[in-house]
């Protein structure tokens, strides 16, 4: 019996004694509670009246992170105030300091409007504020009977009793006044005491009061408004930072030289002011050293002219008046030593920047060797340059300095010490001590000495960029001075950067107009063309359009470089064919005297015609043919085939080949040249010709001429409208628009005697889908359309779409609903297509879908019997009655055609890879992993807006394909048409066994569909490419 009590009482407890016990040691979770702004705010108040910092301390971190960033405008202000007494009424400065940190955080999110509302209260009294400072001021000094005055005081004035909170107020008034938000006239004068009693902390943790000292002062001599105080202003916030130039904190200096760069702006600084600049050239601080030369050039363009005294010892001239431009420039020239690269590059882009230099020490940069001034005799300037342009140049201009050999002096054995230049060497005498002396004072500073070669050989890039660029600037607009740089600038096309190089070559392009080149300068810088880098080649071959050759050996020597160009990189063919149309053009005299050597042409024997598809005959006849455009008498020399060639390669390329007026236009025995200036206006006439042919074929339709008979004239139009497209480039666009809409009539009009004279339908729905998806192809391949022209697609559009809808109801017994449903559809689809146009004139297609829309869209039914039941009996539509609708409203052409020399053809050019050459090699890759396949295509006579639509479509030989939008970087404007550098993702899930074909294609992403463009404008297949890859596994 005593065995079974616990056992009862066990079960009687229920199953919650039978789960294991609860530890009672596991510490409970605490939920989040965000509490409110306010909340903290009075508990900041309160615990800053018991000085309990441990507790502020985490109040205000809480209140950084949780309430500052998402403050709204309505608390800001009762914030800001309950955070400034807080922090004026803590005894304790640390508590202070930090809850002036977040009251400045705060501050700066708030509404401009809300911060001057702010600092216009900071000058009113408050109750207890000057009690509650006079128990910090107790605390602090630790004194009972400690007298200051009662009466209340100002927030300005309680922070003038704080110089633990200066640095903080400063900033807000700095940001204040260079937002604007207050102006200099509004600041109170206890701010202005606060900051100079800042600039006067000498302790090292005082370092952020006077860099905040320094910002204020400049901020108000900024901010003050132009009176008869401003110049006072401006004067005194110079002399202030004046002061603070030898502090021994370099973050003071560098706060007061970055003053000195923000008085500039609005200030014409002192003279006094570039010798502080001067001696901010030699701080320790590499930023302190950047503003200096900042300085410095701004002294040099304001007030260059002005003398100065330049003492003894600097540079290692004596007393001497210079220039400050002079000097500026000898002084920023020291700076390319630097051990700093921040340095060295803003003194080497700065040295671009001078607008007023003495030329002797322009010329000194160039060479390391001490020069003289013109005033010594004894210097002899000699110009004499492997770089000079021109013979005459070679013969009399070379900035080298040479000095005349003097007969040696005999030898003297007077007392004094030797110089120590020569061994065994006699001491001088006093008249060559005194002679020595005035050479000295003529000596050029040393600061100078090859800058230009220091910089141009430094090791790290930046500089070698930044040299460039500034001997390009200067050189620019200093004819002679640029005969000298071209040395330098054409060695820099040997860098190993790419940058460097194209930076090299885009500024010596403007300096070659100052001369001519010789075939030893050609000979360096056209190595220029076999570089790796696109951008460099195309800066090569401006700056060969720009040149001017010195004998016939130079063209020669140009045509074999672009030949040898265009043989290892392809794709530049176009930018190559520019460049030797533009040397052709500008000397066409040497190109005369080569031209049998260039063609091939025989004095007695007939020369056989070359291949139109060479591509280096080519490059030599669109030279050979520029020059005759310019030398009329080259085309007396010419044979008969280049007549041929010219007229082929002028349709082809006529922004590149220049119309030679004497092919053109007149008449010789047994030739037929005859075009005058009404060529393109015969065209265009030809065109509208053509279109009204179409449109009178179109108006037929209706008429007893039987089908065979419109399709047989169509026919004629399309081998009419094809020859225009091929044989004119100037009216292809709407040549070929004539076709695309003969094709959409004749398939109308097929399509419309299928159906409503009881013809076959069995392939009729397939036709009908296939005609609406080419009207839209038609929509999107052209620019320059009139919107007639586009309300006519989408009327023909509309109209198959009822056709087929026709051809339903015939073949399928289809309840009325969906047959009104269907129509329904149809007539919302079209307006929807209408209302993309813009100012479309009202026409047949209005009238034609009111109709459809009266047969499919009845008004609303009215309650007819007495019992409210809707008569629901409507008329049932039939395919008669679709019949009959369509019958009365086939679609016709607009009379009027739009302007044809707008009309233009939106094609794209596939450059890389080669046609050729892609369905030969094989791209092999891994199976499962993406393949990147470099892409490369030019699109023409696309908007801005419509790039964005651009697909590149991706057919395997399985039917799957891939679509892919390239990105905006890929796209550069190269203002006759884009060009997109892509790299086509190829995928495969399996390994192939064989390799095969893809097609690759470009065309236009619309409503949904893949709209391929053309590959040219005479050309009418799609822009594509085949491509022959192999995915393999590992």
């Amino acid at each position: 019996m005593s065995g079974k009590g616990p056992r009862k009482r066990e079960l009687a407890g229920g199953i919650d004694q039978l789960l294991p016990p609860v530890k009672r040691n596991r510490k409970r979770e605490r939920k989040f509670k965000l509490r409110k702004l306010q909340e903290v705010l009075d508990e900041i108040v309160g615990r800053v009246a018991n000085s309990d910092g441990q507790l502020v301390n985490s109040l205000v971190r809480e209140l950084n992170t949780e309430h500052v960033r998402v403050i709204g405008d309505a608390e800001f202000e009762k914030s800001c105030e309950k955070l400034l007494r807080a922090c004026l009424t803590a005894k304790l400065d640390s508590i202070s300091t930090i809850i002036f940190d977040c009251l400045a955080a705060i501050f700066t999110r708030g509404r401009l409007r809300r911060k001057r509302k702010i600092m216009l209260s900071l000058k009113n009294y408050q109750d207890g504020l000057a009690r509650a400072t006079r128990e910090v001021w107790r605390f602090k000094k630790r004194a009972r009977n400690l007298e200051i005055d009662d009466e209340d005081i100002t927030i300005v004035d309680a922070f003038f009793r704080r110089p633990n909170l200066d640095r903080g107020i400063l900033g807000i008034y700095v940001s204040c006044l260079r937002e604007q938000v207050i102006t200099a006239d509004e600041v109170p004068e206890k701010i202005k005491l606060i900051a100079r009693r800042s600039m006067g902390a000498t302790s090292l943790s005082s370092t952020a009061r006077r860099i905040t000292a320094v910002e204020f002062h400049v901020a108000m001599a900024t901010a003050t408004p132009l009176n008869q105080d401003w110049a006072d202003q401006m004067s005194d916030c110079e002399s202030i930072l004046a002061i603070l130039n030898l502090d021994r904190d370099f973050r003071v200096r560098r706060a007061v030289a970055e003053g000195f760069l923000e008085l500039s702006s609005v200030w014409k600084l002192s003279k006094k002011v570039y010798f502080v600049a001067k001696e901010f050239l030699k701080d320790t601080d590499s930023d302190v050293r950047i503003a200096a030369i900042r300085l410095l050039i701004g002294f040099a363009n304001n007030m260059g002219h002005e003398m100065i005294l330049k003492k003894k010892g600097e540079s290692g001239v004596g007393d001497a008046q210079t220039t400050i431009s002079d000097d500026a420039f000898s002084a920023i020239c020291d700076a390319m030593n630097d051990i700093e690269i921040a340095v060295r590059v803003e003194a080497a882009q700065t040295l671009g920047d001078f607008q007023m230099v003495s030329e002797d020490l322009i010329y000194q940069t160039l060479d390391k060797k001490m020069m003289r001034t013109a005033a010594n005799k004894q210097v002899v300037k000699v110009e004499q340059s492997l770089f000079a342009l021109s013979k005459k140049a070679s013969a009399n201009k070379d900035r080298r300095w040479k000095f005349a050999k003097k007969a040696p002096k005999p030898a003297e054995t007077r007392g004094g010490w030797s110089r120590g230049k020569e061994l065994n060497a006699v001491a001088p005498g006093e008249e060559e001590k005194k002679n020595e002396e005035e050479e000295e004072e003529s000596i050029i500073p040393h600061g100078a000495c090859g800058a230009f070669v220091s910089a141009l050989e430094d090791e790290f890039m930046d500089v070698r960029k930044a040299a460039v660029y500034s001997l390009g600037r200067l050189a620019c607009n200093r004819p002679a001075f640029a005969v000298s740089a071209l040395e330098y600038l054409a060695d820099m096309f040997n860098d190993e950067i790419a940058d460097v190089r194209l930076d090299a070559i885009n500024a010596l392009t403007p300096l070659v107009a100052h001369g001519q080149l010789n075939s030893e300068q050609l000979n360096v810088i056209s190595k220029c063309l076999d570089d790796a880098m696109p951008e460099a080649r195309q800066a090569m071959r401006e700056l060969l359009k720009r040149a001017q050759f010195v004998d016939v050996n130079c063209v020669e020597m140009c045509v074999k470089a672009l030949l040898a160009c265009l043989k290892r990189f392809p794709k530049d063919k176009e930018q190559i064919y520019g460049c030797m149309a533009d040397i052709g053009n500008n000397h066409s005299v040497q190109v005369q005297a080569i031209m049998r050597s260039l063609l091939d042409i025989h004095l007695i024997f007939h020369t056989r015609e070359p291949s139109i598809d060479d591509q280096e005959y080519v490059g030599k006849l669109i030279m050979v043919l520029n020059a005759a455009a310019s030398q009329p008498s080259l085309v007396m020399f010419m044979p008969e085939f280049v007549h041929r060639h010219y007229r082929f390669l002028r349709n082809s390329y006529p922004n590149i080949v220049r119309a030679i007026r004497v092919i053109d236009e007149e008449k010789q025995i047994g030739r037929v040249r005859k075009a005058d200036d009404t060529t393109n206006d015969k065209a265009e006439e030809v065109v509208m010709i053509t279109y009204q042919r179409l449109c009178e074929v179109s108006k037929n339709s209706k008429s007893n001429l039987n089908i065979a008979e419109r399709n047989s004239q169509r026919d004629d139009i399309f081998r009419d409208a094809a020859a225009i497209s091929h044989y004119n480039s100037s009216v292809s666009g709407a040549a070929r628009l004539i076709f695309c809409l003969a094709e959409v009539s004749s398939t109308l009009d097929s399509v419309t005697n299928t159906v409503l004279c009881g013809g076959e339908l069995t392939n009729v729905k397939q036709l009908i889908t296939q005609s609406i998806e080419d009207m839209q192809s038609i929509e999107h391949r052209f620019s320059g359309v009139s919107v007639q022209i586009h309300a006519y697609l989408v009327y023909c559009k509309v109209y198959l779409s009822f056709l087929d809808l026709l051809v339903w109801m015939m073949q399928v017994m289809a309840p009325q609903a969906d047959v009104v449903a269907a129509g329904q559809s149809i007539c919302k689809e079209a307006r929807r297509a209408l209302e993309e146009y813009e100012d479309v004139p009202e026409s047949a297609i209005f009238n034609f879908i009111s109709a459809c829309e009266a047969v499919f869209m009845p008004p609303i039914q009215i309650p007819l019997t007495a019992g409210g039941v809707i008569d629901d009996k409507r008329k049932i539509i039939t395919p008669s009655t679709v019949v009959k609708l369509l019958d009365n409203s086939i679609p016709t052409l607009p009379l009027k055609f739009p302007e044809v020399d707008k009309i233009h053809v939106k094609y794209a050019r596939i450059t890389s890879p080669n046609k050729d050459t892609a369905v030969e090699e094989t791209l092999k890759f891994f199976a499962h992993l993406p393949h990147g396949m470099p892409l490369e295509f030019e699109l023409h006579n696309m908007r801005e807006h419509e790039l964005e639509t651009i697909r590149i479509k991706t057919i395997y030989p399985d039917g799957r394909f891939d679509l892919m939008r390239p990105r905006v970087d890929e796209i550069r404007d190269e203002g006759r048409y884009y060009g997109v550098n892509t790299q086509l993702k190829i995928t495969c899930s399996s390994p192939w066994s064989e390799a095969a074909e893809i097609d690759v294609v470009i065309g236009i992403w619309s409503s949904g569909k893949f709209v391929p463009v053309f590959s040219s404008p005479s050309c009418f297949s799609p822009a594509h490419i085949r491509v022959r890859i192999h995915p393999h596994s590992r």
